[in-house]
């Protein structure tokens, strides 16, 4: 049987490429659209699965499941509208705050208590972040904490984390409960498209989908298929590991987003990104262990 970290290590590469995918389609999409046109690709995924797994679950559990749906749609749409607006080097690292969030949420709704050196990882994570967010706008010891006061999309990207928290949680208690992870992934996945896909058209109904599925229909299906693979293996992974696990290990992806994504966009302030990340990937090690 392969371990729950092979498959978390596994979503982790697929983050990555998900996140260059998205950051490329984003640069001449606004984000509720890049997200719609992406689930013209994602949607046949879906429904092909739909084949190889069993779909049926108790009624009941559906308005729950589509309840999840509605937290990760919210968390989702946040963070793609951040990294629209930020370096994909810096928004994606500010992602790593969510494995604090999840301790917090997951030790009061699942148990999961956390030991002494994953504390250490939170704080190993939270100064990463601090790090991250200076600049030469915002010298200083204090600067960080200026930049950060006046950058809303970081903001954004942080109360995503947040939202998305509080879903992936659920993913563990959902899955815990006894439902297939891949039927748990068919149903939560074709209710976040429709969430997406409803939104759209009450904003600006089919307005530019074509479009956009005809220029970038390479970056969106790729976007598309790192998604399914990368959702596929976080699934199997919540079902036999510690949520408060697997999403440090999932947070790894950063690092590569960083240095492929540094160079893919030309941005700036590389050194200290990745001094920032290397904080970050050190609290995550010291969150698994």
């Amino acid at each position: 049987m392969i371990p729950w970290q092979v498959y978390a290590f596994a979503a982790a590469f697929m983050i990555m490429l998900r996140d260059i995918a998205h950051k490329k389609a984003l640069n001449a999409e606004h984000a509720l659209e890049m997200i719609v046109a992406r689930g013209f690709f994602l949607v046949p995924l879906l429904i092909i699965l739909g084949f190889f797994v069993p779909t049926a679950v108790p009624f009941g559990t559906l308005p729950l499941l589509y309840l999840v749906s509605v937290l990760a749609t919210a968390g989702l749409l946040l963070r793609i509208r951040g990294l629209r607006h930020m370096d994909v080097g810096q928004a994606a690292p500010l992602t790593n705050i969510n494995p604090l969030f999840l301790l917090v949420i997951a030790g009061i709704l699942l148990g999961e208590v956390p030991t002494i050196l994953q504390l250490a990882g939170v704080l190993f994570i939270v100064c990463g972040t601090y790090i991250l967010e200076g600049s030469e706008e915002y010298p200083g010891i204090f600067g960080p904490l200026k930049h950060l006061w006046h950058d809303k999309y970081a903001w954004i990207i942080i109360l995503s984390a947040l939202v998305l928290s509080f879903a992936q949680t659920f993913d563990k208690l959902f899955i815990s409960s006894g439902i297939n992870p891949f039927t748990y992934f068919f149903w939560v996945w074709l209710f976040i498209n429709l969430n997406f896909l409803l939104i759209h058209l009450a904003r600006f109904k089919w307005h530019g989908l074509k479009r956009n599925v005809v220029r970038d229909w390479k970056w969106l299906g790729i976007a598309a298929g790192a998604l399914f693979i990368q959702m596929l293996c976080y699934y199997t992974a919540v079902k036999s590991g510690p949520i408060t696990l697997i999403l440090p290990i999932n947070r790894l992806s950063a690092l590569g987003l960083i240095l492929v994504g540094g160079k893919l966009f030309h941005e700036e302030a590389l050194g200290r990104r990745v001094i920032a990340v290397g904080l970050m990937v050190t609290g995550a090690v010291l969150i698994v262990i």
